[in-house]
């Protein structure tokens, strides 16, 4: 990966955090559907997810010498984590408990059916697994870097 991308995702990470939970939360009123489910969002999900991307973002930031890009694979878990979460973000649906309230980017572009309902249902599952794993694989691979130069080279060699 050229550095210029590996830096280019190291400065977009703020941004890019903040428009992705945005996303998430609302995201899916983009289609007609708002209702409960923000409500709910905003006290369970968004703030998990918001301490998840701070966590890997202040860890970034902290990369010894100064961080003035993420390695390759670090650029890649961030890129899962992103895709995974607009994938949720776009899938959401609101409870099924009011008229209309049942509607996914799926049933809007194709009519409502009990499959794309479904369909809908198993992307935001897919979608939340995709961002969970890159965020994990990312945490990892920050961690791997905060412990690899945080052991003094010469220590323990006799």
């Amino acid at each position: 990966m050229r550095a210029s991308g590996t830096r280019s995702v190291f400065l977009a990470m703020i941004p890019v955090h903040l428009l992705i939970l945005g996303w998430v939360w609302i995201g899916r009123a983009a289609f007609g559907n708002g209702g409960w489910m923000t409500l709910i969002l905003l006290v369970t999900v968004i703030p998990v997810v918001a301490l998840a991307l701070a966590l890997t973002t202040l860890l970034s930031f902290r990369r010894r010498p100064a961080p003035r890009a993420l390695t390759a694979r670090q650029v890649r878990a961030q890129l899962v984590t992103w895709a995974g979460l607009f994938v949720v973000g776009l899938f959401m649906y609101d409870f099924t408990d009011a008229p209309e309230s049942d509607k996914t980017v799926l049933t809007q572009l194709f009519g409502y059916s009990d499959a794309l309902f479904t369909l809908s249902a198993v992307l935001i599952g897919v979608g939340a697994i995709t961002a969970t794993g890159g965020w994990v694989w990312l945490l990892s691979e920050l961690l791997r870097d905060q412990t690899r130069l945080a052991v003094p080279t010469g220590v323990g060699h006799d």
